[in-house]
C-alpha cells in the first residue's frame, strides 16, 4: 500500500521499449520513399512504399494510443485510492465525533493501556485523551473507583474466556476529585494469527441517569410514605398505554395483596361502583383530553379487597408533553369512609338539633296547654260524682292528653331534649320487668328468650326510659317477622380497650353493659338500615307507625351516654346492639308508696305558686285549695317577692316556674332563702333544655316537669314537705343531654 515501492517508473520504461521498434520501421519506410522519389524510382515500387509507410504509421498511432493508456489506468487507481481512504478516514473522525461517549482501543488486561481513545475520554474524566495514550499514558485503571476494580476485572476475565461482549457499570474518580458513574460496552478482538488480543469498546457517562434513578427512588419512597401516612393508594397512569403504577399503599388502604393488583386502568375501572363508573370514566376522559387543566378531582367508591365499599376522593395532577397533551396522570386514592360516615352523623346531629329546638320551643307551651288541660280534668272527674256520661267523656279528655303528652316526650327523647329521672339500677331486673309488659305487645308466634349475664350489671339511667327502649326494640322486631319468630334478649357485662370502633365509631374504653335485642326476620338492607334511626322514616304501611320508635331508641341511649348499633340483611334478621357505662354507685332505693304519697286526706300549710302562664296559674291555685292548702299567686317573680314581704304567717312552700319574664324562678328561691328560710321550693317547667333549666340554679331543688297531673303535683308537693322529717339525699338536676 502506502508503504510499497512505486511500479509507475518501472511501467514508462518497459513501454518506451515496446515503442522504439514500430518508430525505427516507420522511418525507415519513410527514408525509402524519400529515396524513390529522388531516384525515380518506378510507380509501383513508391506505390507499395507509400502502403507500407501508412501502415507502419498507423501501427506507430495504435502503439502510442495504447501505450498512453496503458500509463494513465495506475495513475488514476492510485488517486481513487487515496479517495477513498481519505473518505473513510473522515468518516471516521464524524462517527468518532458524534458518538456520546468515547471510543478506545486498550490492552485486553489491566491496567487496560490505551492504543487509541477519543477526545471524549476528557469530558467523562476530566483528563485529555493525549494522558493515555503518551510515553507515560495514564490508563483506565488508574482513574477507576478502587472499590469498583476487581468486579470490573472479573468481568473483563469473563468476557476473554467467552470471547463475547460485555457491559458494564462502574465509578471513576474525576479530575476534580467528584465520582462519576460510567456505562462501559466492549468486544474482545484477536488478530487473524491469533497473536494478539485487544478490546474495543465504549464508555458513557450515565451519571445523571444514575442521580435521576437515585431521585426517582427517594421520590418513589416518599410518595409511598404519604400514601401510608394519609391512607391513600398513590398511583402513575400513563396516558397514552393505559398503564398503571400502584405504590404499596393500594395494599394497606384497600387491602389487595401485591399479586392481585394489575398495572392497568381497566383493572381500577373494573373495581368503581357500577353506579359511579360511567361517570367517573367520562369525566377523566374530559379532564385529560383538554388543553387547559392541570388537574381533576373525583369522588366515587371502590370496592375494597374485602368486599366492602369504600368512599374515595381521586386527586391527580397531569404531566404535559412540549405540545401541551397530557401523557401522564399522577395522583392519590384518599379512603374517606369514615370521614363520610362522621359527615352523616354531623347532619344527623344538626337534622336533631334543628328538631329538638323546635320540639324544645313547641314543648314549652305545649306542656303548658297540657297541664292546664288535664287538672281541669281532673277538676271534672272529681265534680262528676256518679255520672257515667260525664266520667266516660272526661277519661277522653285525659286519654287525649296523655296521648299528646307521650307524642310530646317521643319527639323530646330523639333530639335527647327529654328530662331523665336518672336512678341507679340493675339492667336484668328493667328487662325481667320489662318483659310481662312486652309479652302483652307480641303474637303467640313470636317467642321472646332472655338471656342474662349471671354478674351485676348496674347502671345508672332513667328506668322509665330504658324499658321504652327495651318495648320499641321488641315491637320494631315484631313487625319485622309477620309469620312469627324469636326474639332474643341478652345482657353481658363487657369490658372495652382501647380504640375500640364499631361501624367506624370510636367507643371509650372502659366497663359497659352489652344489651342485645336480636330477632330472625326479613331484615333490613344497607341504605335502610343506615335511615333506621332517622325521625319519621318507616318502612312499615301508611298509617302503621309514626316513624319515631328507633329514632326515639337513639335518642335515649345516646341522652344516657351509650352507644348504639343496628346490624340487618336481608333475610338474615336485624341486631341492636346497645352499649350502656356501669356504675358502682349504690342502688337507688324507692320509697313505699305509702311514704310517697304520704296517705294525707288534707293539705296543711301555706304555698307560693309563681307562674307567668295565667291558665297554668289557676289551675295549680284551685287544685291546690281543693286539696285545702292556703295559696299565695304571683304572675311574675317580682309580683313573688312583694307578696312574700306583705304576707303576714308562714309560707311553707313556693311552687315556681324556673323560667319567668324579669326575675327568675331561681332567683326568687335565693332571695326567699332570706327572707323566708322556712320556705321551701319546687320548680316546675315546660322547657326540657338542662342548658336552660340549669341557668342559675344550685340544683338541690327538686322539678316537676310539665305536663303533670294534679296527683303528681299533690304527692311531688307532700314529698316537699315531709323531707324534713325523714333523710333524703340531695336533689340532682335530671339531665337532657
Amino acid at each position: 500500500m502506502l508503504g510499497e515501492r512505486n511500479p509507475i517508473p518501472a511501467l514508462r520504461s518497459s513501454s518506451r521499449a515496446r515503442f522504439l521498434l514500430p518508430a525505427a520501421a516507420f522511418v525507415v519506410v519513410a527514408a525509402l520513399l524519400l529515396y524513390s522519389a529522388i531516384t525515380d524510382a518506378s510507380l509501383a515500387t513508391r506505390l507499395a512504399l507509400q502502403l507500407v509507410l501508412v501502415v507502419t504509421g498507423g501501427v506507430l498511432f495504435v502503439r502510442v494510443w495504447l501505450e498512453s493508456r496503458q500509463e494513465r489506468r495506475p495513475l488514476d487507481r492510485e488517486r481513487l485510492v487515496r479517495s477513498a481512504l481519505a473518505e473513510s478516514e473522515e468518516q471516521f473522525r464524524t462517527l468518532v465525533a458524534n458518538v456520546p461517549g468515547a471510543v478506545y482501543r486498550c490492552a485486553a488486561t489491566s491496567p487496560w493501556t490505551m492504543d487509541f481513545c477519543s477526545d471524549e475520554i476528557e469530558d467523562i474524566t476530566g483528563f485529555p485523551a493525549s494522558d493515555f495514550m503518551g510515553d507515560f499514558p495514564r490508563t483506565m485503571a488508574s482513574v477507576m473507583h478502587e472499590d469498583d476494580r476487581p468486579g470490573v476485572e472479573a468481568n473483563v476475565a469473563a468476557a476473554l474466556s467467552s470471547g463475547l461482549p460485555f457491559t458494564l457499570e462502574f465509578r471513576i474518580v474525576h479530575v476534580d476529585g467528584s465520582i462519576r458513574w460510567v456505562y462501559e460496552r466492549g468486544q474482545p478482538m484477536r488478530s487473524p494469527a491469533g497473536d494478539h488480543l485487544w478490546l474495543d469498546g465504549a464508555i458513557f457517562d450515565i451519571t445523571d441517569r444514575i442521580e435521576s434513578s437515585r431521585q426517582l427512588r427517594e421520590s418513589h419512597t416518599r410518595l409511598e410514605l404519604a400514601g401510608l401516612a394519609t391512607g391513600s393508594a398513590v398511583y402513575e397512569w400513563d396516558l397514552r398505554t393505559h398503564d398503571t403504577a400502584w405504590t404499596e399503599s393500594m395494599t394497606s388502604t384497600f387491602g389487595y395483596p401485591a399479586e392481585a393488583i394489575e398495572p392497568s386502568y381497566d383493572w381500577w375501572l373494573s373495581r368503581l361502583h357500577p353506579e359511579d363508573r360511567a361517570r367517573v370514566d367520562h369525566e377523566r376522559t374530559q379532564a385529560t383530553s383538554a388543553l387547559d387543566t392541570t388537574g381533576f378531582s373525583q369522588e366515587y367508591r371502590f370496592l375494597a379487597a374485602d368486599g366492602s365499599w369504600r368512599h374515595v376522593i381521586d386527586r391527580s395532577l397531569l404531566a404535559r408533553d412540549r405540545s401541551g397533551i397530557a401523557t401522564h396522570a399522577v395522583g392519590a386514592m384518599i379512603d374517606v369512609t369514615e370521614t363520610k360516615k362522621l359527615e352523616e352523623q354531623l347532619r344527623q346531629s344538626q337534622k336533631l338539633d334543628a328538631v329538638g329546638q323546635l320540639a324544645g320551643g313547641v314543648a314549652h307551651d305545649f306542656n303548658n296547654m297540657l297541664t292546664a288541660i288535664s287538672g281541669y280534668a281532673d277538676f271534672l272527674e272529681a265534680y262528676s260524682g256518679s255520672d257515667a256520661v260525664v266520667r266516660r267523656n272526661v277519661a277522653g279528655i285525659k286519654a287525649g292528653a296523655d296521648r299528646a303528652s307521650s307524642l310530646t316526650r317521643q319527639l323530646l327523647a330523639f333530639t335527647r331534649r327529654q328530662v331523665l329521672e336518672s336512678k341507679v339500677l340493675e339492667v336484668n331486673r328493667i328487662v325481667r320487668d320489662a318483659h310481662g309488659l312486652i309479652g302483652r305487645l307480641i303474637r303467640e308466634d313470636v317467642l321472646v328468650t332472655l338471656q342474662l349475664d349471671s354478674g351485676p350489671a348496674r347502671i345508672k339511667a332513667d328506668p322509665n326510659q330504658l324499658e321504652q327502649v327495651l318495648v320499641n326494640l321488641v315491637v320494631n322486631a315484631r313487625d319485622a317477622m309477620p309469620q312469627g319468630g324469636e326474639i332474643v334478649i341478652s345482657t353481658k357485662n363487657v369490658r372495652l380497650g382501647e380504640g375500640h370502633r364499631e361501624q367506624g365509631i370510636p367507643v371509650p374504653a372502659g366497663d359497659y353493659v352489652q344489651l342485645l335485642v336480636e330477632d330472625d326476620g326479613h331484615g333490613m338492607d344497607e341504605k335502610v338500615a343506615a335511615r333506621a334511626f332517622e325521625p319519621f322514616f318507616t318502612t312499615k304501611a301508611l298509617g302503621i307507625g309514626t316513624g319515631l320508635g328507633l329514632a326515639t331508641v337513639y335518642g335515649i341511649v345516646k341522652q344516657s351516654g351509650g352507644f348504639i348499633f343496628l346490624e340487618s340483611a336481608p333475610t338474615e334478621g336485624t341486631r341492636a346492639r346497645i352499649y350502656l357505662r356501669t356504675t358502682k354507685e349504690a342502688l337507688t332505693v324507692e320509697l313505699p308508696e305509702a311514704i310517697k304519697s304520704g296517705g294525707r286526706e288534707r293539705g296543711q300549710g301555706t304555698i307560693l305558686v309563681v307562674e307567668d302562664e295565667e291558665l297554668v296559674r289557676s289551675v295549680l291555685i284551685e287544685a291546690l285549695e281543693n286539696k285545702g292548702y292556703e295559696t299565695l299567686a304571683a304572675g311574675t317573680g317580682s309580683e313573688a317577692l312583694e307578696l312574700a314581704d306583705v304576707h303576714v304567717g308562714p309560707i311553707d312552700l313556693v311552687v315556681t316556674d324556673v323560667i319567668l319574664p324579669g326575675i327568675t324562678g331561681p332567683e326568687v328561691a335565693r332571695a326567699l332563702a332570706e327572707r323566708r328560710p322556712e320556705a321551701r321550693i319546687l320548680y316546675i317547667s315546660g322547657y326540657t333544655d338542662t342548658i336552660v333549666l340549669d341557668r342559675d340554679r344550685d340544683g338541690t331543688a327538686p322539678l316537676l316537669v310539665k305536663p303533670f297531673s294534679m296527683q303528681q303535683l299533690y304527692e311531688r308537693i307532700e314529698e316537699v314537705l315531709d323531707s324534713s322529717s325523714r333523710q333524703t339525699e340531695p336533689y340532682q338536676l335530671p339531665r337532657t343531654a
